[in-house]
């Protein structure tokens, strides 16, 4: 790869996460030592390297190495560009669940009362692309969080491990997409 490459979105995306070079390596089987060169500047990912990590953090190559700002590129016809780029969150899902879990002290929340919000945006994710995680697996992303102490979250809200946040956000990014798509076709009409 390139020595001129800026892997800073690489960095930041896993930042972003709340997870390590520990956690990234494990998951995607490419060494925490490498991606600490990679860090440091002593050497690059090969391109197999870079597809591992995109599919992972569910971005694209071009955006891990900073060619694009945008995480995950967006198929709009020039024609409806500039409505779709005039959105807000709001006006992206008509079911409520716009945005993605809030995090605290590294651990990712979602309030119980939104628990039927969840199941829908599962649902609606997996209805438009049938590669997402099954529901047991999805199901086993969340937690029950059972510190009544914390100021962030309540009892019965449910938490998100940083590690399990990285699958969740790809269900989550796919659900939008499927939001998008509906809007297009609204457009369209």
């Amino acid at each position: 790869m390139d020595k001129s490459v800026d892997l800073t979105n690489l960095f930041n995306r896993i930042e972003e996460f709340g997870i390590n070079s520990k956690i990234v390596a494990e998951a995607t089987g490419i060494s925490a030592g490498n991606i600490s060169d990679w860090k440091k500047g002593r050497s690059y990912p090969t391109a197999s390297k870079m597809i591992v990590l995109a599919d992972y953090l569910g971005c694209s190559i071009d955006y891990l190495v900073g060619r694009t700002d945008a995480p995950r590129p967006l198929n709009v016809p020039k024609e409806f560009a500039d409505k779709i780029g005039s959105m807000t969150d709001e006006f992206i899902s008509e079911d409520g669940f716009v945005h993605p879990p809030f995090m605290s002290n590294r651990v990712y929340f979602i309030h119980e009362k939104d628990e039927d919000k969840i199941w829908k945006m599962y649902d609606k994710a997996k209805a438009f692309d049938d590669t997402v995680i099954d529901r047991e697996t999805f199901t086993a992303l969340l937690d029950k969080y059972d510190n009544p102490l914390s100021r962030a979250a309540k009892a019965g809200d449910y938490s998100i491990t940083p590690r399990n946040y990285v699958e969740f956000k790809k269900v989550y990014d796919t659900y939008v997409d499927s939001c998008f798509n509906d809007l297009l076709n609204k457009f369209k009409k």
